[in-house]
């Protein structure tokens, strides 16, 4: 509410009222929501217009795709504080589902805004009329319609969602909005206090097992799983999830393996790790749920931090499901819903941790000699990891090209990875859009499958609108690399030998011209086929502020 001095020197009232819309974006701007990926339409239109009264920056997408993609990338960097999407209707909401359920996988926090028909319009059956709150349920945790008489406590109770999750779907931080057109215009008196929704972190909140709630048993639970995991020695394994690989988490994970004997992994599809020189060593769990079940195999005791009960990507036929044997092992899962550290340090007093992470120590060694010559995926690996900035951001949707990153990367100047959460491809290109937005100063690497790149490419458009610095490095190899491992692991009866098979997991017919896609969107690019020129262009990438595309043509 404004006011303005009279000639008097009494206050009159200028503006006892605001619209829905307006509401809604103080509101969310009061609650430190300080960015939103947007590609709105007609039904969002005062939603635009209430935004520019805030100090929301607006960042604009070409596919909704790659808003919900940007959102996840911003908020796996700044977990603090949700991003916001603005999207049009249920075919807009539609467009960007594959990227938030990669979000809703990573935890993520973001809340959605989506615009509907006005309510008095939503029984006419319109052309772009759709079931928008079942939809919305099948990624978000929390789904709202709000009215003109609840909209201020409806955006509250969604930013609060977001930033700890319902005790009916763990880890999903999601939170989606819709908003009819007519209640973005009306106009209506505020009543509720514009405050922060805050949420307390406390050992209380924590979800661990339905057995626990309450603090004594919480801590009788820990020291179960404390004793458990020191009984077990070399024979006990740590996995960390969502949440966990954090610096602060991981490394008091570290002291407790080190105490223990126990070995520390993460799972494949993490949302974020910090990783590099200092940080404690992972195993990543294999891909292959053939694979992942016999590395488990190997442990007595597991115990599953911020993830759940392992299971395979797929189920293959004559495959495992679940690939824990609770009749053979002893499975700990501890499901939180907030206070990660609480948590730990109770089982680092348990099993008496050193109070800091010991660093093995590291003999002196010679500078890495890089390979040479022609590019393969492993000369690509090798060469990124070796050259990447401290404090580096590296998105990786390098699916079959990357596959040697993780090891030869082991040992690089800090820095964190986020990888592809959800299976859903199409990932890279806009949460690296959404790493750069949220750390503007730290370089940003995506190391992009050249077939999943192309579901996003217009990614490539906002990263050049918004002078973004990220180096993108698209792994050509012009085929759908992943496919043809999966064929020669099913062996179906024709093992896709035939043309038409073969024609659905090749790129190279006609050969997709990264340069000029990347050129045309505003972003330089060049082609590298050797050891040589890719380190030329990545020393030239990460001098100059902004976006760079390097297409690796790899043999």
């Amino acid at each position: 509410v404004s006011t303005q001095s009279t000639g008097e020197g009494v206050e009159e009232d200028m503006a006892a009222t605001c619209t829905g819309a307006e509401a809604i974006m103080n509101l969310c701007d009061q609650a430190n929501i300080t960015t939103c990926f947007a590609n709105p339409g007609t039904t969002e239109m005062h939603l635009v217009d209430a935004i520019s009264a805030t100090n929301i920056r607006t960042v604009l997408g070409l596919h909704e795709n790659v808003v919900t993609g940007a959102a996840d990338g911003y908020g796996r960097m700044r977990p603090d504080a949700p991003a916001m999407t603005l999207l049009h209707l249920g075919p807009g909401l539609a467009n960007g589902l594959a990227n938030l359920h990669n979000a809703r996988r990573a935890c993520v926090p973001i809340l959605n805004l989506v615009g509907d028909m006005a309510t008095w319009h939503a029984h006419t059956d319109a052309p772009l009329m759709m079931d928008l709150e079942g939809l919305a349920r099948t990624v978000s945790g929390t789904v709202r319609t709000v009215g003109v008489d609840t909209v201020e406590q409806d955006i509250l109770d969604s930013i609060y969602a977001t930033r700890r999750a319902p005790e009916d779907a763990l880890y999903n931080r999601i939170s989606t909005v819709i908003v009819p057109h007519d209640v973005q215009w009306s106009e209506f008196s505020p009543e509720l206090a514009c405050v922060k929704p805050e949420v307390p972190s406390s050992v209380e909140q924590l979800i661990l097992n339905e057995a626990v709630h309450n603090l004594e048993s919480l801590e009788k639970f820990i020291q179960t799983v404390a004793s458990t995991l020191q009984q077990a020695g070399t024979k006990g394994l740590v996995v960390l999830g969502t949440g966990a690989l954090l610096e602060a988490p991981l490394l008091l994970s570290g002291r407790i393996v080190q105490a223990t004997g126990a070995t520390l992994a993460c799972m494949n599809n993490f949302g974020r790790v910090e990783r590099g020189r200092g940080t404690p060593k992972l195993v990543r769990v294999p891909y292959f749920p053939q694979e992942a079940l016999g590395f488990y195999s190997g442990f007595d005791v597991v115990v599953m931090v911020g993830a759940p009960s392992p299971v395979g990507m797929f189920g293959y036929q004559d495959g495992p499901s679940r690939l824990v044997d609770t009749n053979k092992q002893e499975v700990f899962c501890l499901d939180m819903s907030s206070d990660f550290m609480g948590m730990l340090n109770l089982m680092a007093r348990h099993v008496k941790a050193p109070d800091t992470y010991q660093m093995d120590p590291m003999p002196a060694k010679p500078a890495r000699n890089l390979p040479q010559g022609k590019l393969s995926p492993s000369k690509l690996c090798l060469t990124l990891a070796s050259m990447q900035p401290e404090g580096a951001i590296i998105v990786d949707e390098s699916l079959t090209s990357g596959g040697s990153y993780w090891d030869a990367s082991q040992d690089s100047a800090r820095f964190s990875h986020l990888s592809l959460t959800g299976g859903a491809i199409g990932q890279g290109i806009p949460c690296a859009v959404g790493a750069a937005v949220a750390c503007p100063d730290r370089r940003v690497i995506n190391i992009q499958a050249d077939g999943s790149g192309m579901y996003t490419v217009q990614g490539l458009w906002t990263q050049a609108r918004e002078s973004l610095n990220v180096t993108t490095v698209i792994c050509n190899n012009s085929k759908y690399a992943i496919l043809h491992i999966e064929m020669s692991r099913q062996a179906p009866p024709n093992a896709g030998r035939k043309p038409s098979s073969q024609s659905l997991l090749s790129l190279d017919t006609p050969q997709i011209d990264w340069t000029h896609l990347a050129a045309g969107m505003g972003v330089a690019a060049a082609k590298a086929s050797t050891v040589e020129e890719l380190q030329e262009l990545l020393k030239q990438s990460f001098s100059t502020p902004g976006p760079f595309l390097i297409e690796a043509l790899l043999c």
